[in-house]
């Protein structure tokens, strides 16, 4: 609807609004500030990107990312879809992994290869703390099978020591 809510406007304004959409929300913003877009001209650039970038915000639902006034109609209709993210499914997979190694015994010492059933004197670190799994398109740590062995170790091995072997 813009500012011109409730008033006709000639026809050398509504086409100026239709060639110049940022005419219309410069209008709208000013409004929504309670000043004239003579005032709204006047603010510095920056001051005004800021105000601009403040109403758009505003215009956006958080939750869906679509305008606010068409997400809260309630006549229009909505599609459900799903979108695959295969390297998001690969890391859910293995932090369900992971967690599943540890059901018994969630707590270790910091160490990661020596678990208890309970938080109790070393044993206070949940396997879950510290831990963020990611997916990258090569496996960054080869000698982790932290999805596959309760007790792997973060830690790298040793060059030197596998060098050796």
């Amino acid at each position: 609807m813009g500012a011109q809510q409730g008033r006709h406007l000639g026809p050398k304004s509504a086409s100026l609004l239709d060639r110049h959409p940022e005419v219309d929300r410069d209008l709208t913003v000013a409004l929504w500030l309670g000043i004239t877009l003579a005032e709204f001209d006047r603010l510095a650039p920056l001051e005004r990107d800021l105000w601009i970038k403040k109403w758009h915000a505003q215009q956006v639902c958080p939750d869906c990312g679509n305008p606010i006034s068409e997400c809260s109609d309630p006549e229009r209709l909505w599609a459900s879809y799903r979108r695959i993210c295969y390297a998001t499914m690969e890391r859910n997979a293995a932090q369900d992994a992971y967690a599943g190694l540890h059901e018994t015994a969630p707590f270790h010492d910091g160490t990661f290869t020596s678990w208890s059933k309970k938080r109790a004197g070393q044993h206070r670190f949940h396997f879950s703390h510290g831990v963020t799994i990611c997916v990258a398109d090569h496996d960054l740590t080869p000698w982790d099978p932290f999805t596959t062995e309760r007790d792997a170790s973060p830690i790298p091995p040793d060059p030197e020591e596998t060098s050796e072997e």
